[in-house]
């Protein structure tokens, strides 16, 4: 289950996965959440197709330093982000594909679909 939950008691918001917390511990979730809390990506990320659940990165090293930030790594760059973000091809949450800096969630990628809970 997620630390994080019993820290704040988990009485106050209705699930663990409240959108602006922010504290996921993948790489993928981090970037999830931040396409769904556009008032905290600053422009980092942006959907290009919603519904297809194919994102760009717009602001590669601020996402690489934001995620170094988060994983306490000053030396986090989006050389090792984007070899992590391609290791998810093999397992599902992510597809490939062709453009730079274009990513789509895969099948086994869950919470990003509207409507879809």
């Amino acid at each position: 289950a997620d630390s994080s939950c019993l820290k704040t008691g988990g009485v106050k918001s209705q699930d663990c996965h409240s959108r602006t917390s922010l504290q996921s511990s993948h790489l993928w979730e981090f970037v999830r959440d931040l396409l769904l809390s556009p008032e905290e990506n600053c422009g980092i990320l942006e959907w290009e197709d919603r519904e297809q659940g194919i994102f760009r990165v717009v602001k590669s090293e601020a996402l690489a330093k934001m995620w170094g930030q988060r994983k306490k790594n000053d030396r986090m760059t989006y050389e090792k982000l984007s070899r992590a973000l391609r290791y998810y091809y093999k397992t599902g949450i992510l597809e490939r594909v062709d453009r730079r800096l274009v990513y789509k969630f895969g099948k086994n990628a869950h919470g990003w679909q509207e409507d879809k809970l």
